[in-house]
């Protein structure tokens, strides 16, 4: 099983705005920050890197999704069961 390493830390509010920007756009947070970073190295997100990215978003969101499905928590985190799961169809 492949663990999530954060890279870095965020403020709240650049995590907020973040958040916020990437909602706006209609992306990923992760798609934007890489967006992001391929733009300040000059380097392009070609669709190999593209497809790897979804693919690797698409099996968090799932594995986001069946934890609150187990857990059986529907009305206390409908939103965080949503976001996997618009993310999954979206993708």
């Amino acid at each position: 099983m492949e663990e999530k390493i954060n890279l870095f830390t965020l403020p709240k509010k650049v995590e907020a705005k973040l958040r916020e920007e990437a909602e706006k756009v209609g992306v990923s947070e992760e798609e934007l920050v890489l967006e992001a970073l391929l733009k300040f190295l000059n380097e392009t997100l070609d669709p190999e890197t593209k497809s790897e990215l979804h693919l690797k978003l698409s099996e968090k969101y799932l594995k986001d999704a069946e934890e609150f499905l187990a857990k059986e928590d529907y009305v206390k985190h409908p939103k965080k069961l949503g976001v996997p799961l618009h993310r999954l169809l979206k993708l």
